[in-house]
């Protein structure tokens, strides 16, 4: 008796399962709307390996970037550069103010890099690209190094964290050139 209610029980249970399972299959999927003309959200991700959002100040804006945002051209090799020829050791081959459809490009392209993160990241960094602006008395700089997997986040020349990327930097050289800013020739893996 007990044996026969305990699998009269286990059928029971097993109905009601498969019948949660069979009606929520027969219900269409949410889904969610997209926007083309709206800029996404900086510190939203889609990150197949999700890392921590942008720091709130950063997040605030890259949300909104300022008109005086600027992208850098750096060589990727370190060395003894006057502060006002470098960027963190990095010898700046070029720096342009951006249009805005430009800056949020940019900005963009640094949030798909940490969005298309696979895991991979080097001890190296020789970064190509920063963005930089001084908002709210502070200064901001992202260096970003595609060959290395590296985005680095300072804040008034200190170290606020280390992103995880992947990705091109197709959308930032393009910005470059068309103002007209030198590009590095070096290639970092090879130290020269």
């Amino acid at each position: 008796m007990k044996t026969m209610r305990a699998i009269l029980s286990l059928t029971l249970l097993f109905c009601v399962a498969f019948t949660a399972v069979a009606s929520a299959a027969d219900k269409p999927a949410a889904t969610k709307a997209v926007v083309k003309d709206e800029p996404r959200k900086a510190g939203t991700s889609n990150a197949r390996y999700p890392q921590q959002r942008w720091p709130a100040d950063f997040e605030k804006i890259l949300n909104n970037p300022p008109p005086d945002m600027l992208l850098y051209s750096l060589e990727p090799l370190e060395g003894n550069h006057p502060k006002e020829e470098g960027l963190h050791g990095f010898k700046v081959l070029g720096k342009m103010t951006m249009y805005p459809e430009q800056a949020r490009a940019a900005v963009d392209a640094f949030q798909d890099a940490i969005d298309n993160w696979d895991s991979k990241m080097a001890k190296c960094f020789k970064p190509r690209q920063a963005l930089v602006v001084n908002s709210g008395g502070n200064r901001y700089e992202l260096l970003l190094c595609y060959s290395c997997h590296v985005l680095k986040c300072y804040r008034n020349g200190e170290l606020v964290r280390n992103y995880g990327v992947n990705g091109s930097p197709a959308v930032l050289k393009n910005i470059l050139r068309r103002g007209n800013q030198e590009l590095s020739t070096t290639d970092p893996s090879k130290g020269t």
